[in-house]
């Protein structure tokens, strides 16, 4: 004897406007939890169901974990009640998920992979979701009548679960869009951030005013030449910051250049109290492109920070050598310097350096400089190694 059956068949027409009335409805929604409770509704609603549970696939853990389920158990939207996960292969709908192919189990008291949750139901059918090949879900309905589920079911439910895993790729795809969007909105932000922040190193007050303070103190004190030489110095230096002004990289003599206009600068204003050697002195307009305004923020946090007890002798070198690829810098500092004792001693020296360090750190996360600096301390001679990347290739 056959069991008795409550279920009606769908008419085509029938057939169609469920399946037109879930295109429509998947494409309004904005996030895929809107999408699967909505297609969890609708399967009750719609196809005269009683329970539906929606599973989406975590891959890297092997799991199906509930997200959507309308029923006896759960009759409100947004709230799984106590929800489940189910290890791939487990399960009907692990069965599913894991063979990529739909199931009905006419009664489910003779089917082994059945799994009780809030009550014993005697048929069921579980549809997975399929994108590419790869299943992402599984649509499971239950229903306590024996034998209930048929092919046309099967059909209609498998129409909505291709309709919901496109829905499901076109929202990630999305989503993905809109996140590297954002983080390229932030890396944006960040850079405008590093430009304004090496414009104010470039021209910070204390050095701009320490500079007219320094060319007022020769003018009063009748020195008129090495005043001149000082306006003409610090006028070099300006024309240049303007010139570079918001530009990324600097060719690697105009650096050259401005470094040996900054350091002549700082020996007249500490009326040569340190020495500074550039090797070579001068470099050809060839020989590289170089990230802007790395190098002459160490140099000022170097003299800057200089005890000012110490003697005349402080020496300064800087050792240049451009490759195709890489420049390499090595800065000397004479006896009286010591990076270990500044950072261990000088709190403003260790917080200059720590935004120097933050700088570079930035200059590579956002630009891709690989720009690598490393400090050797060797007794009363320290040095600085510096490598940084040779845009010359990539800009020509």
């Amino acid at each position: 004897m056959q069991p008795h059956r409550t279920h009606k068949v769908f008419s085509n027409k029938r057939f169609e406007e469920i399946l037109l009335h879930f295109s429509v409805s998947t494409l309004k929604k904005e996030t895929e939890e809107e999408l699967l409770w909505d297609v969890a509704k609708n399967c009750i609603s719609q196809l005269n169901l009683v329970d539906c549970v929606i599973y989406l696939l975590d891959a890297k853990r092997g799991v199906l974990m509930q997200k959507a389920a309308y029923g006896p158990k759960n009759p409100k939207d947004y709230r799984v009640y106590n929800p489940i996960e189910i290890p791939l292969g487990k399960g009907i709908s692990g069965h599913v998920a894991k063979i990529g192919k739909a199931k009905i189990i006419k009664d489910t008291r003779k089917e082994p992979l059945y799994i009780t949750d809030d009550d014993v139901r005697l048929s069921e059918i579980a549809v997975p979701f399929v994108i590419e090949n790869r299943v992402i879900g599984v649509i499971d309905c239950e229903h306590p009548e024996q034998d209930f589920f048929t092919d046309q079911h099967l059909r209609i439910l498998t129409g909505i679960a291709n309709l919901c895993a496109v829905s499901i790729q076109n929202l990630r795809v999305n989503n993905r869009i809109r996140e590297e969007q954002k983080k390229r909105f932030l890396l944006q932000k960040e850079f405008l951030d590093l430009k304004i922040r090496v414009l104010s190193n470039q021209l910070n007050p204390h050095f701009v005013f320490n500079t007219l303070n320094a060319i007022q103190h020769f003018i009063l004190s009748e020195k008129k030449t090495t005043a001149l030489r000082y306006l003409t110095t610090f006028s070099r230096l300006v024309r240049f910051y303007l010139g570079h002004l918001g530009s990324d990289t600097v060719a690697l003599n105009s650096e050259v250049k401005m470094l040996g206009h900054y350091l002549s600068l700082q020996n007249m204003r500490y009326q040569g109290k340190f020495s500074f050697k550039i090797i070579p002195k001068t470099i050809d307009n060839t020989a590289g492109i170089i990230p802007a305004f790395v190098l002459q923020p160490l140099l000022e946090n170097l003299i800057e920070n200089t005890p000012s007890n110490t003697p005349k002798g402080f020496k300064i070198q800087l050792y240049i050598k451009s490759k195709p690829n890489t420049v390499l810098i090595k800065i000397e500092a004479g006896s009286y310097f010591s990076i270990k004792n500044n950072l261990q001693n000088n709190p403003k020296y260790r917080t200059q350096m720590l935004k120097w360090q933050d700088q570079i750190r930035l200059m590579n996360r956002i630009k891709g400089y690989n720009i690598k600096k490393k400090a050797v301390l060797n007794g009363n001679q320290n040095t600085i190694l510096i490598e940084l990347p040779n845009l010359k290739a990539s800009t020509t």
